[in-house]
């Protein structure tokens, strides 16, 4: 049987509390890098959608609208994409003439589903 003095018990200690701070600084590293991934997936994510609803011609959403929707206005106010859509406010959009606030509505309510 291992017999251990004073001197060893106190050193073996010293390391298992090395050790279980050693352990957590991996952890707190483990946990910052996946944070980071996890950041950077989000904001690669969200510029590929930008891109897409940028190349995205507005005409697209035609089949999808429950209603009359001035499309043409829209175009000649200078919303073409779906992007243009989505981050014009309904209230801007129903200042274009020829946009009513349902047409307005819908139109955003399109874009912001795509």
């Amino acid at each position: 049987m291992l017999e251990f003095g004073r001197k060893e018990i106190h050193a073996l200690l010293r390391q298992s509390q090395d050790f279980a701070r050693e352990a957590a600084a991996i952890l707190l590293a483990q946990s910052s890098a996946e944070t980071g991934a996890y950041a950077a997936s989000d904001a690669l994510k969200e510029s590929l959608t930008l891109q897409q609803l940028t190349a995205m011609p507005l005409e697209k959403l035609r089949p999808l609208a429950m209603g009359r929707v001035a499309w043409s206005a829209l175009a000649a106010g200078g919303v073409r994409t779906v992007a243009d859509a989505y981050w014009t406010s309904p209230v801007r959009l129903e200042a274009i003439r020829g946009v009513g606030e349902q047409s307005a509505q819908e139109i955003n309510r399109l874009a912001r589903s795509v």
